[in-house]
């Protein structure tokens, strides 16, 4: 399942947050290591490339888009490859929302489009709903039909 979905910009301001199964006290320590551990790579990210993070029972995906840090935080059987599928499809719902190019300033003006995909893919349990996408691997449609 999913833990975190989380969007910042280069300074650390949230742009968007959901945290699934967790309470405040919880998702304030976490984004605390979160940043601490991940921030030293920040300035070298490359624009589209995944950086893998494992903390214990968590696997975190960060990818930079724009002026746009992208968190994918999963636990359980939500491997870094079923994670990296989930960024691509939600990357790809982004980009028919906001139009070309994902930056902090399209994602606020169209905050509401945003959260409705996001909703629309991942249930409030953290788990994922629904796949339209045609860029699946066989790794992610393997998981996704042994889970049903």
């Amino acid at each position: 399942m999913l833990f975190q979905i989380l969007f910042t910009n280069f300074k650390g301001f949230v742009i968007y947050e959901k945290n699934y199964d967790s309470n405040e006290l919880e998702n304030l320590k976490w984004n605390k290591l979160l940043y601490e551990t991940t921030q030293p790579f920040w300035e070298n990210l490359k624009e589209g490339n995944e950086e893998v993070f494992q903390f214990n029972d968590k696997v975190t995906i960060l990818m930079k888009v724009g002026n746009v840090l992208i968190f994918l935080t999963g636990k359980e059987d939500y491997t870094e490859i079923f994670l990296i599928d989930i960024l691509n499809i939600l990357l790809n719902r982004l980009k028919e929302v906001l139009g070309t190019g994902i930056s902090k300033e399209k994602i606020i003006d169209s905050y509401h489009r945003v959260l409705i995909e996001i909703d629309s893919m991942i249930n409030s349990n953290g788990e994922l709903i629904e796949i339209n996408s045609e860029k699946k691997s066989k790794k992610f449609q393997k998981i996704v039909f042994q889970k049903k």
